[in-house]
């Protein structure tokens, strides 16, 4: 999914066209999200014991935490949303540059923490 992603956002012509999905590939996609190990992996290694210690000091704690941590989540994901929305109005170029700024500053962030890792 990823590199069929990357190829899309590299070819000019592949973006001029829709990504048509049907249907019946949605359940797939559901089921694809909840097989995928990353969820349960850092709600087991990081977000869980947060929460866990939390709870233990007050459920408000815990509740608050678990509130704040979906408010930020999907409050990120409007905002990426709404702003390349914004940008497609500018023409496929803008677009094209900030995905391209995004993957870029991923790149950084990943080298700074493998340098962190292994300093």
């Amino acid at each position: 999914v990823g590199s069929f992603r990357a190829w899309r956002a590299m070819d000019p012509q592949a973006q001029d066209q829709p990504l048509a999905m049907p249907t019946r590939h949605i359940g797939k996609a559901v089921v694809m999200n909840m097989l995928s190990p990353g969820p349960y992996i850092f709600w087991t290694l990081v977000t869980g014991p947060v929460l866990v210690a939390g709870w233990r000091e007050s459920p408000a704690h815990g509740l608050a935490f678990l509130g704040g941590f979906y408010a930020t989540i999907v409050g990120g994901l409007v905002a990426i949303v709404l702003v390349f929305g914004l940008a497609a109005r500018f023409g496929a170029g803008i677009k094209r540059h900030m995905l391209g700024v995004s993957a870029l500053a991923l790149l950084v962030f990943g080298l700074y923490q493998l340098s962190k890792a292994f300093a």
